[in-house]
């Protein structure tokens, strides 16, 4: 199964890529990024509009899409990213310098009270096949300048209950990296930037 998108519209496929069939029109908010269970169960897309990250959700290929409204506390979205494990209804998403977490496939949006520290703005995430283990990357970012600098990573082994900043090698060495982009294994044993 593929799932992807050009901007407004989704797209799913059934024969690795092969054809693309046109499954939903996002009502012209674009798409930041998207996500798929790996037996293709459940679908999210999300995407920044103004002071509101909106999500949009589906149970399978051919389910109606469901949009929910996310506020950002004050906090205009520059960038929003999604994230989902192989199978269940949890998914992350990181919005500026928030973490959130939906245990009910998008239904709610609860900001995680213990997310690592501010004045980093996340720019990707991605969780094991349980959704246990759990990558950031988060950038120094000025919106006002535009100015950024390297990325930090950060990892959680407990659904996002504590975090702690990765290192290289298990020295004081932190790991900087410049990509936007995070991968972890479904096994949650490795990670690449």
């Amino acid at each position: 199964y593929g799932f992807a998108s050009n901007s407004y519209y989704f797209y799913v496929s059934t024969n690795y890529g092969y054809t693309w069939t046109e499954v939903y029109y996002s009502g012209g908010y674009g798409t930041n990024s998207i996500t798929m269970t790996s037996n293709a169960t459940y679908l999210a897309s999300a995407v920044c509009a103004g002071y509101y990250v909106y999500v949009y959700t589906a149970a399978n290929f051919t389910a109606p899409w469901k949009f929910t409204m996310i506020p950002l506390y004050n906090t205009y979205c520059y960038s929003a990213v999604i994230a989902s494990g192989s199978v269940g209804t949890t998914f992350y998403l990181v919005s500026g310098q928030y973490i959130y977490k939906s245990t009910n496939f998008g239904q709610t949006w609860p900001r995680l009270s213990t997310s690592p520290p501010f004045g980093l703005y996340w720019v990707a995430i991605s969780c094991d096949g349980l959704c246990q283990r759990i990558v950031i990357t988060g950038r120094d970012y000025n919106p006002q300048t535009g100015r950024t600098g390297s990325a930090i990573q950060y990892v959680s082994n407990n659904y996002g209950e504590a975090w702690q900043r990765l290192y290289y090698n298990n020295t004081n060495t932190s790991i900087h990296v410049y990509s936007y982009a995070t991968v972890i294994s479904e096994s949650g044993d490795f990670v690449a930037s």
